[in-house]
């Protein structure tokens, strides 16, 4: 979970799932970030470009990730014994 400034925007990058009703945990997550992103911005945010955010968020080509033995998250690719 982190939180940049874009431009006049900001984002708010959260990994965790908040789909669905089901557990009472994620529905106060969801609940609570879309109520602290309804306020106003902290005044201290770091800067990303537009540039530099799609940087973060491109998809490598297959060959890219297979040398390189990451997979798209960035994690690496799993061993199956």
């Amino acid at each position: 979970l982190f939180e940049v400034k874009v431009d006049s925007g900001r984002l708010l990058v959260c990994s965790l799932n908040l789909i669905g009703n089901d557990d009472p945990i994620r529905c106060q997550m969801r609940s609570s970030l879309i109520r602290y992103l309804s306020g106003p911005a902290p005044a201290k945010l770091d800067k990303l470009s537009a540039n530099e955010l799609a940087l973060l968020f491109r998809d490598l080509p297959p060959e890219e990730t297979k040398q390189a033995g990451w997979a798209k998250d960035l994690e690496p690719i799993p061993v199956k014994k």
